[in-house]
């Protein structure tokens, strides 16, 4: 393959992504609705460490998960911070 068509390959991927990361926070701000109306608070951590734990074992790419995914939930977080506001 030439550069040109893996560039083509990750930007597919990318934008697919970028799709599946709306649906994660689309279901993660029902989540926080969910937990606003109940009093739940927002953090749950050992739910976290499970999610890192459980992708980590899944992943090529264990140290990528390790990295991302932090982030990855540190912004659901915020969302649903969000609707307390």
């Amino acid at each position: 393959m030439t550069i040109e068509e893996l560039r083509k390959e990750i930007d597919a991927v990318d934008t697919e992504l970028v799709s599946l990361l709306n649906r994660r926070y689309a279901a993660c701000l029902e989540i926080g609705k969910l937990k606003q109306s109940s009093g739940t608070v927002v953090l749950d951590s050992s739910r976290e460490q499970k999610i890192i734990n459980r992708l980590g074992e899944l992943s090529n790419y264990p140290d990528m998960i390790e990295t991302l995914w932090p982030e990855i939930m540190a912004f659901s977080r915020k969302l649903q911070n969000d609707l307390n506001k």
